[in-house]
């Protein structure tokens, strides 16, 4: 891919653009933050990463439809695109494949934490979360 890029006229660089994720309203995300436990954050994290995986190999499997598309010089990314796409299945398929495992672990956390923060001497949740 350097090659390429550098053959264009490009400049290779190990920057990372990112990918959009769910954007909160800042009101509801202040609710999030103040009451969510350890284990409910680490859950929703585990949504995240599997949003960003799905997302990178979608967009692998168009910049590899383009470069067939466009031919001639692309043609040399289609394989290294298409490693990079099968990494990012697989680390799709691990988050998919350990998920049930994960929530398994944290989900006592989670309901103890809940039964606890609804005992009836202490203040109760917050409405959002009811």
């Amino acid at each position: 891919m350097q090659n390429l890029i550098t053959t264009l006229g490009g400049t290779p660089t190990q920057e990372k653009l990112g990918l959009p994720l769910p954007d909160y309203p800042e009101d509801m995300f202040k609710a999030m933050t103040d009451t969510m436990t350890r284990q409910e954050f680490e859950l929703k994290k585990g949504e995240e990463d599997i949003i960003v995986e799905k997302a990178e190999v979608i967009c692998y499997f168009m910049l590899i439809q383009k470069a067939q598309k466009a031919g001639g010089i692309f043609l040399g990314s289609v394989e290294p695109l298409s490693l990079n796409m099968k990494d990012e299945e697989n680390m799709a398929e691990w988050v998919k494949t350990n998920s049930p495992g994960i929530m398994s672990q944290l989900w006592p956390k989670i309901q103890s934490a809940v039964v606890f923060a609804t005992s009836p001497h202490l203040s109760p949740l917050p409405t959002q979360l009811q």
